[in-house]
């Protein structure tokens, strides 16, 4: 990707009702306070508008929570207020869950130039969803699939949850998700968080079942044109996600709304955790930033690694070299030891981990940051 290029994350945090697994930041709330949200982040939009006008943006996605649970006035409120130079971005994601897909709300992102849609089913069995706490039926997951695709929505990505328990298997959502034919699919295994009420049913599964069932999604996608070209996503040919692809190659991204992160050349940043602090930072006239990070030159050769290597195609060598010199004695000893062991593939100039150093990731990269 370009020097210049610049991706943006837009956190929409509002759900109608938050699942029982989820640790992200969320909150069930009116649509005056989701009002007054999108108030304030055009405000944080134009905190950095000196900033992004010098930039080219290259993909935009909306996140949450759950963007589309935003009524169709509030949304079209967003669009009207981010800049127009957003929207010049490649590819533009907005994020929705099956209950709230309506063909009047993908109309909406339609007009605004949206272009990829990414849809939190989870499973297509109702007895896992009842267990997740998902307010959406299996049906309703596939008619929602088939409005998307009525819009002309032309790239799609589906989420799958794996790693639920014994009771839960994945096989058979796996085959319903195939049929569907989405472009793109990103897979997660459950976690469990202490403070979540999911916690209190369920315990974590062991590592030999997690293994078992993503090595059934990766033979049944594999075997129906899928490829997959990063630890846990897979696409069709030249569906790739550009704006996940720039998180893992380290290309700039600014991060807007509450709990947004942002990579900035050396620096990191996050915003504020609560509604109530980032509405305060910014009615005073301040940019909502709860921590700042500055990067030091390992920090960023060790993220270009750690990063990198969830890519199939690995890190660039002449370009690590380039960044931040040879790599070290020591992490030259391991990659040496991990070839042997078929974890790590070494072609031409390029460092990846093999399938099965994949699935080994966190011990290789424990032992390369050493």
């Amino acid at each position: 990707m370009m020097k210049n290029n610049l991706g943006i994350y837009i956190h929409l945090p509002f759900c109608k009702e938050k699942c029982s697994y989820c640790d992200f930041t969320s909150f069930c709330a009116d649509e005056k306070t989701q009002s007054r949200y999108i108030d304030d982040l055009l405000k944080e939009v134009s905190c950095y508008r000196s900033d992004t006008e010098q930039r080219d943006i290259s993909t935009l996605y909306f996140g949450g929570g759950t963007p589309s649970a935003l009524s169709p006035f509030l949304l079209e409120k967003l669009f009207r207020g981010l800049p127009k130079q957003y929207f010049s971005a490649e590819e533009i994601t907005f994020e929705m869950n099956p209950e709230s897909v309506s063909l009047e709300k993908l109309s909406i992102l339609k007009e605004a130039g949206v272009n990829r849609i990414s849809l939190g089913i989870q499973s297509f069995a109702d007895r896992t969803l009842d267990l997740l706490g998902r307010i959406h039926s299996a049906e309703e997951g596939v008619a929602a699939v088939h409005h998307i695709r009525q819009a002309g929505f032309k790239n799609l990505n589906v989420d799958l949850m794996y790693a639920i328990g014994e009771g839960y298997p994945v096989e058979e959502s796996v085959r319903n998700l195939v049929k569907l034919q989405p472009d793109h699919i990103s897979t997660y295994p459950l976690e469990l968080y202490d403070h979540r009420p999911l916690s209190k049913i369920l315990q974590p599964v062991d590592d030999a079942l997690s293994a078992q069932e993503f090595s059934f999604i990766h033979d049944e996608l594999i075997a129906n044109g899928y490829v997959r070209y990063e630890v846990s996503n897979f696409a069709k040919p030249g569906f790739a996600s550009k704006h996940n692809i720039g998180y893992w190659e380290r290309t700039d991204y600014l991060g807007l709304g509450v709990s947004a992160h942002s990579l900035l050349g050396s620096h990191r940043h996050s915003n504020s955790l609560t509604l109530a602090a980032y509405h305060d930072a910014l009615s005073r006239g301040d940019k909502p930033i709860e921590e700042r990070v500055e990067l030091t030159r390992e920090d960023q050769a060790f993220e270009m690694l750690m990063l990198g290597l969830r890519l199939t195609d690995g890190v660039d060598l002449s370009l690590y070299r380039e960044r931040y010199g040879d790599l070290s004695k020591g992490q030259k000893k391991s990659i040496m030891k991990f070839r042997d062991q078929g974890l790590i593939d070494r072609r031409k100039d390029r460092l990846a981990l093999t399938p099965e150093g994949m699935n080994l990731m966190n011990l290789v990269l424990v032992e390369l940051m050493e």
